[in-house]
Parts: structure tokens; sequence; C-alpha cells
């Protein structure tokens, strides 16, 4: 039985319970284009198809003439990834890349040292890349490509002389409900603590649901994997 390419795009979105607006998003697409295909109303330019076969196939579908194929073998290699539990050498080594991390962490006594270094490695084992902006230094959590400029942050932590904050993407309507699974009373200046890194530990090992753009495509990088800014 020949498997339509509307099918194919609808059942791959709920295999990856992706929603059509998160994968236009994903693949600069317009979400209209997205509902026509699969809707069955037009066809697919080659431009389209390829992006979106490009999206899928990195998030281990593959289209075939008449059917579509999962693998897990990602989440495999992911979990495989988020058991390796990053030592704080690691992570020191990948953030000391921006010189505006280095200024404000020889400053730093060793309880704030040791809440920054709990933080990246739970936000690493939830999977999510983490990557410098030329903004003095300021990191992003979320999902970015190593070949693209821009990418999707779903919070922010900025460093300080006396130690560093963090944030979380109130801009994008879309994350509320994801953000109030987060311990989310810090922002505006407020310094992390033990009591946030705490609860933030608790929820990167029992797991966490992220918006599901950023949950099927980030691999938890960390800045050294990225080009230089």
């Amino acid at each position: 039985m020949s498997f339509r390419y509307d099918a194919k795009i609808r059942a791959a979105r709920a295999i990856l319970n992706i929603s059509r607006s998160d994968l236009a998003e994903s693949c600069g697409i317009s979400a209209t284009i997205i509902q026509r295909i699969e809707g069955g109303y037009g066809s697919v330019s080659s431009a389209n198809n390829n992006l979106l076969e490009d999206f899928f196939k990195r998030n281990g579908i593959i289209f075939h003439e008449n059917s579509i194929e999962f693998s897990s073998e990602k989440e495999n290699i992911q979990k495989d990834k988020h058991l390796k539990k990053l030592t704080n050498e690691e992570i020191y080594n990948s953030l000391k890349i921006n010189q505006d991390f280095t200024s404000c962490f020889s400053n730093w006594d060793e309880y704030t040292k040791n809440n920054i270094f709990s933080v990246i490695r739970s936000f690493n084992k939830l999977g999510l890349d983490i990557w410098y902006v030329d903004m003095g230094g300021e990191i992003r959590i979320g999902f970015k490509d190593e070949n693209e400029e821009k990418g999707k942050p779903f919070s922010f932590i900025k460093f300080k002389k006396e130690g560093f904050t963090i944030d979380f993407n109130r801009r994008v309507s879309k994350y509320s409900e994801y953000i109030k699974r987060f311990p989310i009373s810090f922002g505006n200046g407020t310094l992390v603590d033990k009591c946030f890194v705490d609860n933030l530990e608790k929820l990167s090992s029992n797991g966490v649901e992220l918006p599901p753009v950023i949950q099927s495509s980030s691999e938890g990088r960390l800045p050294t994997d990225y080009p230089p800014l």
C-alpha cells in the first residue's frame, strides 16, 4: 500500500510529538505550507522536501518511498552521553574559552564555583546545548546546531564578579508551561544559590519535559563544540 507524503509527515510529527509550528520553526518553513502538505493540498517543492526530511533524519526518522522508518539510535546515543557525568575540570575547560567568564570565575569562592559546575552538569544531563553569545560572556541553553548562527535558547546564564544569574526565556509564549517545571524564583539579577542548584539537580536526575523542538534536536553540546565567536 502506498504511504502518501502527507501521511508520512503527519506520522513523523506524531512520533516526535512535535507541533506543526515547532516543525515549521525548526525547518525555516511557513506553518501554512506544512499545513497544506499535511492536508494533501499541493505538491511538495524539492527545497521544502529536503528541509523536512533532513530534520526528521536528524531525529531518527528515515523516509522511504512508501514508508517511514524510526530508529532509536539517536536516543540511545544521547542516553549514553548523559550517563557520562561531566567532571568539574571538563566543564571549566569548556567555559574558560571566554574571558568574561574567567575574569569573574577568578573572583568566586568555592561555593559559587561548585554552583556553576552543578548547573552546567544538570543542563548537560538533560541533553541541552550550551553556548556563548558575544554579549559579555552570556551563556544560552537550549538547542543550537554547530553550523547555524543562532540557536533556540530556553534559558540564560550571566556572569558577575559576585556570582552568576540564571533566567528562562519568557519571550517565547509556548515555553511558559515548560518553564513552570523548573525552579524559577530567580532572574532579574538574583544570584543563584545552593537551593536553586539542588532543585535543578533533582529535575535533571528525574528527567523533565522540555519544549519539543529543543528536546528533539539538542545534543548536549558544550561551548567548545562550536566555532569561536
